[in-house]
């Protein structure tokens, strides 16, 4: 997770400055989303350009969140999905898409369920937040490094030993 952290933030990084050495200004594309205590946060915050132009040109015109519930989560299955087709035509990236879609709306109907929280969160809660966040994205990017079959050996390793 850090290595592909790295290798965009950077590749952003030096379009960024590129661009500045030409006097344009290119807005920051990586803000710290390993640090979100949530996938939607994560979302907000990695590779910003990308998430702005997948929720104006794909989302949104899927009707976005202002249809029945079960549309939202399928709006947000399919963008994701679209996402990682966008990244890879293999089936893994089909895997890593559909994996965030899912996480995206398991964390919405979470969220719709439970409410709003009364006050800000404890620093045990944030703490569970973000390591539960940070451990679901970290699981996904097997799909993004390797094809199917090896991600699902590692997984199946990590998991059954």
């Amino acid at each position: 997770g850090i290595k592909i952290y790295a290798d965009f933030s950077a590749y952003s990084d030096i379009a960024i400055g590129s661009a500045r050495l030409f006097g344009l200004k290119v807005p920051e594309n990586f803000d710290w989303p390993y640090l979100q205590t949530n996938i939607t946060k994560f979302w907000q915050h990695w590779h910003i350009s990308l998430n702005k132009w997948l929720t104006d040109y794909v989302y949104i015109p899927l009707g976005g969140s202002r249809v029945a519930a079960p549309r939202i989560y399928l709006n947000l299955m399919l963008t994701m999905l679209i996402s990682g087709i966008w990244h890879g035509a293999g089936l893994n990236f089909i895997v890593w898409g559909l994996w965030h879609g899912a996480l995206l709306a398991i964390h919405r109907a979470w969220s719709k369920r439970r409410g709003a929280p009364a006050e800000a969160p404890g620093g045990i809660r944030v703490l569970m937040s973000w390591g539960a966040t940070f451990t679901a994205v970290n699981l996904g990017w097997a799909f993004f490094v390797m094809d199917l079959p090896t991600a699902t050996l590692f997984l199946r390793r990590i998991f059954l030993g």
